[in-house]
């Protein structure tokens, strides 16, 4: 037997539980965000800090290094690469 109290409380409480799985999905997307924000910040600045030639070595070159930080996914042009061996 249910009463007008219980049916609210069981709102509330079912509209509570909604409110906390939304906020903890909010809060892991912003730390996602912030984690891969990191990953592309430390993968920029190990690129910077090689010298052109070994940039060219694997075949970056500076201009490049924004591009292969976003998108890790990222091939450099074959002209780039050199000829075939």
């Amino acid at each position: 037997m249910s009463t007008a109290g219980t049916t609210t409380d069981t709102r509330f409480d079912v509209a509570f539980t909604r409110s906390l799985m939304s906020l903890r999905r909010s809060l892991a997307s912003m730390w996602m965000t912030y984690l891969d924000w990191r990953a592309r910040r430390g993968t920029r600045k190990l690129l910077h800090a090689l010298d052109d030639r070994t940039l060219r070595d694997i075949g970056l070159r500076r201009s490049h290094i924004d591009t292969v930080a976003t998108d890790l996914r990222w091939r450099p042009p074959h002209r780039l690469l050199g000829p075939s061996i």
